[in-house]
């Protein structure tokens, strides 16, 4: 009886099923948007529920692939491409509820960007680099 070799991590296959599992992920109804609530380590659980334990990724594997640490062509125009469809979607979405919320009801969909999307931040960030190597200081003020 012969087995079935395992894939080497990464290999097409596994990358085709994970993303057809994510477009289904992604375009379940929901008023503003999976791409847009949840955080990467939320997708990548949402997606692998979906698929038996050898076609699944990890987080970690999901954010290299963002960062454009691992490039593909084919993972890219599979994946990336439909992943920034949806957070494109997802944006639009949200802001048509921004505008035609009621009076007042805006805030929560200002919330939303502001903490999805760095450029929506109003806020200013600066970076503090003390003397001691190991000490980081942020400081977050409102211009």
């Amino acid at each position: 009886m012969s087995e079935e070799p395992k894939r080497k991590q990464g290999q097409q296959p596994k990358w085709k099923k994970f993303t057809l599992a994510m477009e289904k992920v992604l375009n379940r109804e929901h008023p503003v948007g999976y791409a847009i609530i949840w955080t990467d380590e939320q997708l990548v659980d949402a997606v692998n529920e979906l698929l038996d334990e050898e076609d699944r990724i990890s987080t970690r594997t999901l954010m290299r692939y963002k960062k454009g640490e691992i490039h593909d062509e084919t993972i890219e125009s599979l994946f990336a491409s439909l992943y920034k469809r949806a957070v494109r979607q997802q944006t639009d979405a949200l802001f048509v509820r921004f505008i035609e919320d009621v009076p007042g009801g805006w805030q929560r969909y200002a919330w939303i960007l502001e903490r999805k999307f760095d450029e929506w931040n109003l806020r200013s960030r600066s970076v503090d680099e003390t003397p001691d190597a190991k000490r980081l200081v942020f400081r977050v003020t409102d211009e």
